[in-house]
């Protein structure tokens, strides 16, 4: 298929800044809430060890990171939702892909 290097590239580029994303969203958004309950946030929610778990363990670090940071069954239940929405869109980025370049837009 003409082009299928760009598209794993784009793929990959999409699921690494989506999943760093989503933890330094969680991130700012513990820390706020840390912040407002006059407490501090410890927990070290550095998503570098998280994306170089991606590149073995494909969507388990989303839900080791909210697994992890939460400590509770809801936090793992978290992990999963946030891996199926990121494997939702990278599906629709994948097909998007395919099709432009099966019409050849892209």
């Amino acid at each position: 298929m003409r082009g299928s290097p760009l598209v794993t590239v784009v793929i990959w580029a999409f699921y690494f800044g989506m999943t760093a994303s989503i933890i330094l969203l969680d991130r700012q958004i513990q820390r706020n809430k840390a912040y407002k309950e006059g407490s501090v946030d410890f927990l070290d929610r550095s998503p570098a060890g998280y994306l170089m778990l991606a590149f073995i363990c494909g969507p388990l670090p989303l839900v080791i990171y909210f697994g992890a940071t939460r400590k509770s069954f809801v936090g793992w239940l978290m992990g999963i939702g946030a891996a199926i929405a990121v494997y939702a869109v990278l599906f629709f980025v994948a097909y998007a892909l395919s099709v432009g370049m099966r019409v050849g837009a892209i």
